[in-house]
């Protein structure tokens, strides 16, 4: 396996904001977008090369800095499962027409501080 470095900067947000654009933006988000302008400012790079690996290997440095920075929030991502999880309940409750069940895991996410927002596309959840 290679290794590339990318050296630049990119000025972005650290963490949550309490209001503003960034109030319901997930740190690891604003790592993926200081990541995807990083990738786009080196012109001879390649992306079809950036595999899995290479992903993971940058999560991994991200997650030794955030030991420092402590903004990724892991116990969020911890926590992402169970949401993820009680969504796609909520949502077989829904096309099963089961409402009262469906309206229950809503409000157990609503406990847990999770809005929900169904869309065409599917369910999108954010933190309160």
């Amino acid at each position: 396996m290679n290794t590339a470095y990318i050296i630049a900067g990119y000025r972005s947000a650290v963490g949550k904001s309490g209001k503003g654009f960034f109030k319901f933006t997930r740190p690891d988000n604003l790592a993926a977008d200081v990541v995807k302008h990083l990738v786009a400012s080196v012109p001879g790079l390649d992306k079809e090369k950036i595999d899995f690996m290479c992903a993971q290997s940058a999560l991994v440095a991200l997650k030794k800095i955030d030991t420092v920075l402590g903004v990724m929030g892991e116990d969020e991502n911890n926590q992402s499962d169970e949401i993820v999880e009680l969504i796609k309940r909520r949502n077989m409750a829904r096309d099963n027409k089961e409402w009262a069940v469906a309206d229950g895991i809503r409000k157990e996410l609503d406990a847990m501080g999770i809005v929900l927002e169904d869309t065409s596309e599917g369910t999108i959840w954010k933190k309160k």
